[in-house]
């Protein structure tokens, strides 16, 4: 499937040529004339686009026009990208390059996209076509019908639904939203199904009515489904009003039951309209709605959401026999229960998979047949046989448009691959999917971007690192695979002997093997315009030297990690990489990095973690998001430049000091005992501060927190010593203070009253061991929004009469004191009714997100 997201990065394309930095270089390199001509003939293309993704499912013209589009439109973004530098570089110095090697360069790009404009009307392509699904196979309707023989594992998930459908839980409103959530395929309807026909459900509700929602949410047409549903006969009215009153005479005073199955809408307005009939019915109606989005069960939900997981293997397994074997009382012959259960482990708990892959082996006996149905990947199956990745590429289409190369890009990854986000984040802006918005730092639009992609179900939790204590991710195996769908000649994933097959195409590669022949390197020099390069083997990389011509080949590389290889040098020729904005040689032997690693002016990121051997750095380092950790030899760095916005740096035990940079805005900095943190006066600009496993460290130094007047995070980690911040420079002099956290401080015993700046908005204190108390002052805090404590066994009760009522989320969890103090209903529950949201461990007391 050529790439539905090819409209997104067109979108980049259009905002770079309307940029001030290229509109000057235009003028004043004589080259403006076509650079309009560009923007108008990209612009005409667009207005095809939906029809042409809509039609490539199904003619190959079509497909192999997108992909010759795609081309151009990768080379003229590269090709933007060098006059954007060259723009950069020249406001530097002057008449640094002359322009006689753009403008043919840019004529030769609307050339062939001329040749493309063309051919559009050839293949009869439409403006502003195309159904909303674009050539996608439609959902059909689903019923409350449901035949329960087939159904396995979902008893548990039915008595949770039922026991919040028959309680009396509804916030004081009449009808309560009890949002089913999960990714495609997990068996949300099927769920609702088994309740909707149970028993004690059709006996407690007088009323019961199911619409199949799908993803158009017109409130007229489910309005009128919902009175059909009721009345069990077609209704022949129109008038949207009409239909309302009509539904709220017959609901009225009644107790009832609706499903709404497969919501996607994320409007509040158009659920507001619909809702207004609804409300007055009795008390105990209910709705339950399912959906793939956390935010419709956020917007929708009026009681705590129920997350679908996948099935238990033996379920799996059950349905598993069930499909292939049918209604046949014999059971499967051993040699194909064991290829079976490799099918069934390998569906990860998705029932739509077990389902798919089952009946592709109904009554099959031959082995190699399943063997073959086993190592098939789930994008090489026929479309016609395929009911995995069209029910999860509705999730894909339904996508904001700024996600979709954002999640393309994560098929680079091997299936069940572990990541963190704050690598993932800054690989999107590397390869420039994340766009400027507002003020907003892009990493933190970055960060918004995988929240949203994790709300979506595109991302899972994976677990907590026991290490750094930080979260980690990944895709659920077919997820891995629709990525692999969407972005198939773009990115590729190499295993060992297969970097031969890599396409010319190529845009995006991670080898994931031990090394490399020079066979291997010349089959990579064929990818001339490869963007991204990862090596991936971890440690089995036997690397040690990068051939000086791999950079002057692949000169479009804008991400490169060499991270875990035995490289101990970098060519000279990493200077050509004029576009490489991230450059990871993390847990390398890597002693020095060339002195041409300064002209790299568009490198934003470069990673230097666990390098044992570093000794020093180049002198002249710009506009980089500076990352070291762990090297124990570097006793000295350069005067860091003044450009320099990100900092983090720890372990390096040779340090005493860091060098004034007035710029820096976040700052990490840990495990250096020998650094003095009064050199930290300096950073004025600061907005984010992390001070991390400083064992010494009892006290800040005077005068250090006085002057950062900009700073609105501040966390204090793994400060076994740490016992107070200093009286008389305390929390209050941070005036834009607005997320503090102390965490794994075993020796703080209590904060002083007045430390608490007025504007602070989240407060975590986690494992705090002898913590005694917290200020009083918190009770003003009138912005207070989130307030977690973890941990923390000696805290007997919480300040004041009240909380704030500012307050949203209260998180308690490890604090057995302080958690039978605080009982729903008990003496001290009224100091904290109020707050929207109470979780204590895993319970959530209340929950109104």
């Amino acid at each position: 499937m050529a790439d539905a997201a090819l409209s997104a990065f067109l979108q980049v394309v259009f905002q770079q040529l309307a940029s001030p930095i290229l509109e000057e270089f235009g003028l004043r390199r004589g080259v403006d004339k076509q650079l309009k001509k560009l923007t108008r003939i990209l612009s005409r293309i667009q207005t095809v686009l939906s029809d042409a993704e809509q039609r490539q499912i199904r003619e190959e013209s079509v497909r192999i026009w997108l992909r010759d589009l795609k081309d151009v439109a990768y080379d003229a973004d590269d090709l933007i990208d060098e006059m954007a530098t060259e723009a950069f570089q020249s406001s530097r110095v002057r008449n640094f390059l002359c322009s006689i090697s753009i403008a043919p360069k840019i004529n030769d790009v609307i050339e062939r996209l001329d040749e493309i404009a063309k051919e559009r009307e050839d293949l009869h392509l439409r403006e502003g076509s195309g159904g909303k699904t674009h050539g996608i196979r439609a959902r059909p309707q689903t019923s409350s019908l449901v035949d329960e023989s087939c159904v396995f594992g979902r008893n548990d998930d039915k008595e949770i639904v039922i026991s919040s459908l028959l309680s009396d839980e509804s916030d004081g409103k009449s009808v309560a939203v009890i949002p089913i959530v999960g990714m495609g395929g997990l068996g949300k309807t099927t769920l609702v199904q088994l309740v909707y026909n149970d028993e004690k459900v059709q006996k407690h509700f007088e009323l019961r009515m199911w619409v199949c929602v799908l993803e158009d949410f017109d409130v007229r047409r489910i309005t009128k489904a919902i009175i059909e549903s009721a009345t069990g006969s077609q209704s022949d009215l129109l008038d949207m009003d009409l239909m309302q009153r009509r539904l709220q005479s017959m609901l009225y005073g009644k107790r009832f039951l609706l499903v709404l199955d497969d919501v996607w809408n994320e409007n509040h307005t158009d659920w507001d309209t619909l809702k207004v009939p609804l409300n007055v019915a009795a008390e105990g109606s209910k709705i339950i709605v399912t959906t793939r989005s956390k935010m419709v069960s956020l917007i929708m939900g009026t009681v705590k959401a129920h997350h679908l997981e996948g099935l238990q293997n033996e379920d799996c397994w059950l349905l598993f026999k069930q499909r292939t074997m049918g209604n046949r009382l014999s059971e499967l012959p051993p040699n194909l229960e064991t290829v079976g259960k490799k099918v069934v482990k390998k569906c990860e708990g998705l029932p739509l998979a077990v389902k798919n892959f089952g009946g592709l082996l109904k009554f099959v006996e031959d082995e190699k047949e399943w063997d073959t149905t086993l190592k098939t990947d789930t994008c090489d199956i026929p479309e016609d046989k395929n009911d995995i990745l069209p029910t999860l590429r509705m999730s894909y289409h339904h996508l904001p448009i700024h996600l979709k190369p954002c999640f393309g890009f994560c098929s680079m990854f091997p299936r069940e691959y572990i990541f963190q986000k704050e690598d993932l984040v800054l690989l999107w802006i590397a390869e420039g999917f994340v766009q400027p918005k507002g003020g907003k730092q892009l990493e933190d639009t970055a960060n918004d971007y995988f929240l949203e992609l994790l709300s979506k179900s595109f991302f899972q939790f994976a677990h907590v690192d026991p290490l750094d204590g930080q979260s980690r991710y990944k895709m659920h195996g077919f997820i891995h695979d629709l990525a692999q769908s969407i972005m198939r000649e773009e990115c590729f994933r190499s295993d060992a002997n297969e970097v031969c097959n890599i396409s010319k195409r190529a845009r995006h590669v991670s080898l994931i093997f031990g090394e490399l022949t020079r066979q291997d390197y010349d089959a990579l020099y064929k990818s001339k315009s490869l963007r991204t390069l990862l090596f991936m083997g971890g440690c089995r990389f036997r690397i040690e030297h990068i051939p000086s011509d791999l950079f002057l080949k692949l000169k479009c590389l804008r991400v490169l990690d060499l991270s875990h290889t035995s490289i101990f040098e970098l060519p000279n020729s990493v200077g050509n990489l004029k576009h490489l904005r991230y450059l990871d040689l993390s847990w390398t032997r890597i002693e020095r990095l060339p002195e041409s690693i300064t002209t790299l002016v568009n490198l934003q990121t470069l990673n230097l973690i666990k390098c044992l051997e570093l000794l020093e750095l180049p002198s002249d380092m710009r506009n980089l998001e500076f990352t070291i950790w762990d090297c124990p030899k570097l006793e000295q760095l350069p005067q860091l430049p003044l450009t320099l916005t990100i900092f983090e740096i720890a372990n390096c035990k040779g340090l005493k000091t860091l060098p004034s940079v007035p710029s820096i805005q976040k700052l990490v900095v840990g495990q250096c005992d020998q650094m003095l943190l009064s050199s930290l006066v300096c950073f004025r600009s600061l907005s984010s501060l992390t001070v991390s496993h400083f064992s010494k460290l009892e006290c800040f130094p005077d005068g250090v927190l006085q002057h950062m007047v900009s700073l609105t995070e501040l966390k204090i980690i793994d400060c076994d010593e740490f016992t107070s911040l200093p009286k008389e420079d305390g929390l209050q002099k941070l005036i834009s203070l607005e997320y503090l956290e102390f965490c794994s401080c075993a020796k703080l015993k209590s904060l002083h009253d007045e430390e608490l700046p007025s504007g602070l908005k989240s407060f975590r204190i986690v494992s705090c061991p002898t913590l005694i108390s917290l200020p009083r002052y918190i009770q003003n805090l009138s912005f207070l929004q989130l307030l977690e404590i973890c941990k923390c066994p000696q805290l007997l009760t919480l300040p004041g009469n009240q909380l704030p009522v500012t307050l949203q989320m209260l998180y308690i969890r490890g604090c057995p004191a302080l958690m039978e103090a605080f009982q729903k209903g008990g003496n001290n529950w009224y100091k904290i009714a109020h707050i929207p949201n109470i979780r204590v461990d895993s319970d959530w007391l209340q929950q109104h997100w």
